[in-house]
């Protein structure tokens, strides 16, 4: 088994072999360069990546203000009550786009950072649970009112201490953070 540093510099390895090389990958999961042909598509980036326009990769946006809406009801009505009469719209409005996001983004991601595990099963994968852990807290409200996704390094995917990225969404913040969550000792 690997420890955190081992797994960390593995990241660090993998990133500046990268440099340079082009991005053939992205192109074969479907990712189409700027323009439609060949004379209007821009040079590679100082990487060696083809430029990628937004409007090529992005079939519809993954987020829309349902999402946020929901997640502020939440934080006022954060009881079971609520939420089992408003499971549908947490369903709908919450769960499936970030499941959806997570399944966009296997492809892409894998071009570009193959190491980097992205799980999109509703349980156990990439997509935290809702459910907040009150067991030890005296903040008892039993729902968390953001929504959030962890993609870690594939030689971690058992430790939360492992490399990775963190995705998380509610109203008035939205982070999106890379590196390791609480390193232990040897890890830094």
């Amino acid at each position: 088994a690997k420890n955190i540093t081992e797994i960390a510099n593995e990241v660090a390895a993998a990133g500046n072999r990268r440099v340079g090389q082009t991005n053939s990958t992205a192109l074969s999961e479907g990712l189409t360069p700027r323009g439609a042909d060949s004379t209007s598509a821009r040079p590679p980036d100082r990487r060696g990546f083809p430029p990628f326009s937004a409007r090529h990769c992005v079939a519809s946006p993954h987020f829309e203000p349902r999402l946020f809406e929901f997640l502020a009801e939440l934080r006022q009505n954060n009881n079971r009550e609520w939420f089992a009469a408003h499971k549908s719209s947490f369903e709908r409005d919450v769960k499936a786009p970030i499941l959806r996001f997570i399944t966009d983004l296997q492809g892409p991601l894998a071009a570009v950072a193959p190491e980097i595990a992205v799980d999109p099963r509703p349980v156990g994968g990439s997509m935290f649970r809702i459910h907040r852990d009150t067991r030890f807290s005296p903040d008892k409200t039993p729902y968390k009112t953001h929504v959030a996704a962890h993609f870690r390094h594939k030689a971690s995917t058992d430790n939360v201490h492992g490399p990775g990225v963190y995705l998380h969404l509610e109203p008035g913040e939205c982070v999106l953070g890379t590196g390791i969550w609480h390193p232990e000792a040897p890890a830094l």
